[in-house]
Formats: structure tokens, C-alpha cells, sequence
């Protein structure tokens, strides 16, 4: 994994341009687990879990390990960076969720233009 000032992934020139912290300071090796396989040790049946996923880069990734994902959690709140919105928000329609709520991340202090925004998810 990159080991950047704020993020695991390799960045987009504008972001880097954006926020120079996000520059890659080193790389380390690093134990993944897939969601599915780690919620079975933290969502009881009587809980009603919402999801947080901060992976720096990686949320994506994170439907294709638990595709189940709508009946186990509510809702989930995740990044999403220019590049991941479109086909990521359709994935999650596709699981079940539909988009609630969009908040102001991270923007181009130059351009303005956004380039990270936090969205929030619950199922249909």
C-alpha cells in the first residue's frame, strides 16, 4: 500500500496539486480482510449497524467483499473522489442503497472544483 500524507492510493495530479501532503511517502506491506469476513465478529442480529468506510482510496473495493452488505447494515457513509462517484454509486444502487445525503470534502482552492465529497447511503 502507498503510504501518502492522506491517502493509501496513487493520487490525481490535481489532487496532489490541491493538497501536496497527499504525495506518496512510502510504501508498506498490509493485511486486507474482506468486509464480510470481518463484520461476522461485530454485527449481532439484533444490531442496526450504520457503516462508516474511510479506506483511503480503496472504497470501491469495499461492495465486492460483503455484496450482502444491504441486509446486514442500514446505511453507510463513504469518500468518494472524482474518479469513483459515477460507477460506485451504481454499484451501491444496484446492492439495494440509494443516495440521502452529499457533503463538501476536499476542492481545488484554485479552481474550486471538487475532488472528494462524503456521501451517505441507505437501503431502498
Amino acid at each position: 500500500m502507498h503510504v501518502p500524507g492522506n491517502s493509501a492510493l496513487t493520487m490525481l495530479q490535481s489532487h496532489v496539486k490541491a493538497a501536496p501532503d497527499s504525495a506518496i511517502v512510502r510504501n508498506e506491506r498490509v493485511r486486507l480482510s474482506r468486509l464480510g469476513t470481518i463484520a461476522r465478529d461485530y454485527l449481532q442480529p439484533s444490531t442496526v449497524p450504520f457503516l462508516k468506510v474511510d479506506t483511503q482510496g480503496y472504497e470501491d473495493r469495499v461492495p465486492d467483499g460483503a455484496p450482502d452488505s444491504c441486509d446486514r447494515v442500514s446505511g453507510l457513509q463513504l469518500e468518494l473522489r472524482q474518479q469513483l462517484f459515477d460507477a460506485l454509486v451504481e454499484r451501491l444502487r444496484a446492492l439495494g442503497f440509494s443516495i440521502w445525503a452529499i457533503s463538501p470534502g476536499f476542492h481545488d482552492h484554485d479552481s474550486g472544483r471538487m475532488l472528494q465529497v462524503d456521501a451517505t447511503f441507505f437501503c431502498d
